[in-house]
């Protein structure tokens, strides 16, 4: 002690009193000088520096090349000697703080920081932070934030109890029943006056959603194409099934529901509602009327070869043939114009052959105007790019078998009699 005050008023008249704090934002350190000649480094904060009365404030300081400090000014701090610390109080006026330290060659170095205490603190602040609609039973965040407050209630109803929170709030809440309810915060501010915000909540229970539970079909009748569609679901109130252009009310569940599948397949969407609600599901039907052409459009003693009716067969297009349009997806037209290909066009004959065993039928073009052949492999019901292009090939007759490799590497053999120059 005594070493402190003898280095203390022996060296007052060298030391640099600086007056910090009043140009430092809100939180801000003073001035920390670096050592001079053996002098110890002293830092000195209020947070916040400006404050309201009754508000409280953390005042930290901290020292090097130091081997004792005085602190002095701070209400409640008193006969301190560490070299570093922190202290927290109640703010009731304009203060000023000073920190002395000593080196162990007995030089000092002094801070002082200032804290400017407003008499008035403004009215207190309090908000509600929670979802406008939940629902029964589920778990939501509450956030109840003040500021100028001296304390705060809250009632999670009209109807509750008042719970004391401090001045916040933070944790999950569940309703337990349905209906309207309100929250209510109420704070006393720093200023004594209250202050009391409410928040309208709508407890709902769970909507109901519906369901497809399956949907499937049975196994197509290899000569006639007849099969059953079967699908089950739950909380659905209507449904309705569509392929192509057709759209039908049907029964929210089905064991048996009656379709031709043309050859090479129809795919099905069942859509199913309740209220605002709905959920589809997708179901591709294939029909594989000539099994015989998946190794080989000649196929092996016994299979007849490519017929001149059905989308199966092959099929010479006249533009505007509306049987063609009617039993070929349009989309697939489409999609082979963008490559180049008018299904259309006087002169194109085409096969249709599930070459890959995935239920999707594949497509071999001739196009006799610049001899031009085109294997395109259907991916998951579309045609997205050619997967190989022959030129000087007479006629898709000329084709014997198509291979699709693990690769998806398309190869396609050709008859003995026909020279093709690639």
């Amino acid at each position: 002690m005594k070493k402190l005050l003898v280095g203390f008023f022996v060296l007052l008249s060298s030391v640099s009193m600086v007056q910090a704090g009043t140009s430092n934002p809100p939180g801000a350190e003073g001035p920390k000088g670096p050592p001079s000649n053996g002098r110890p480094s002293v830092s000195a904060s209020f947070s916040p520096s400006s404050t309201y009365k009754g508000v409280s404030v953390l005042f930290r300081w901290s020292s090097s090349n130091a081997v004792e400090c005085r602190v002095t000014g701070v209400p409640g701090l008193t006969s301190n000697y560490r070299t570093s610390g922190s202290h927290r109080f109640t703010a009731q006026r304009t203060l000023s703080a000073r920190v002395t330290c000593l080196s162990p060659r007995d030089l000092a170095t002094t801070r002082v920081v200032k804290l400017t205490v407003s008499a008035t603190p403004p009215s207190p602040r309090v908000t509600i932070s929670f979802p406008s609609s939940v629902i029964k039973g589920a778990k939501n965040r509450l956030a109840v934030r003040s500021s100028y407050a001296k304390s705060c209630t809250f009632k999670y109803t009209a109807n509750s109890a008042a719970r004391n929170i401090g001045t916040s709030l933070t944790e999950n809440v569940i309703y337990s029943n349905v209906g309207r309810i309100v929250q209510t915060a109420r704070c006393l501010g720093l200023n004594g006056k209250y202050v009391q915000t409410s928040k309208a909540v709508s407890v709902t229970t769970a909507p109901v959603i519906p369901r497809i539970n399956s949907f499937t079909n049975t196994a197509v009748h290899p000569r006639t194409g007849r099969t059953s569609l079967r699908w089950s679901t739950t909380n659905a109130s209507s449904c309705t099934l569509k392929y192509g252009s057709t759209t039908r009310n049907v029964s929210v569940n089905s064991s048996g529901y009656s379709q031709t599948i043309p050859m090479g397949g129809r795919r099905y969407t069942l859509t199913c509602k309740r209220g605002s609600r709905s959920v589809s599901k997708n179901r591709f039907v294939y029909r594989d009327d000539f099994p015989c052409l998946k190794a080989s459009p000649m196929g092996p003693p016994g299979c007849p070869g490519p017929k001149a009716a059905g989308l199966s067969g092959v099929n010479t297009l006249t533009t505007g043939e509306q049987g063609f349009v009617n039993d070929l997806d349009r989309q697939l037209i489409a999609d082979l114009k963008e490559m180049d290909i008018d299904l259309m066009e006087s002169g194109v004959t085409h096969l249709l052959v599930d070459f890959n065993d995935d239920h999707y039928d594949d497509i071999v073009i001739h196009r006799e105007s610049d001899n031009m052949l085109f294997v395109l492999i259907n991916n998951n019901g579309t045609f997205d790019s050619i997967s190989r292009e022959l030129n000087d090939v007479d006629s898709i007759k000329a084709v014997s078998e198509v291979h699709v490799e693990d690769n998806e590497v398309v190869n396609v053999v050709f008859n003995l009699n026909t020279t093709v120059i690639k």
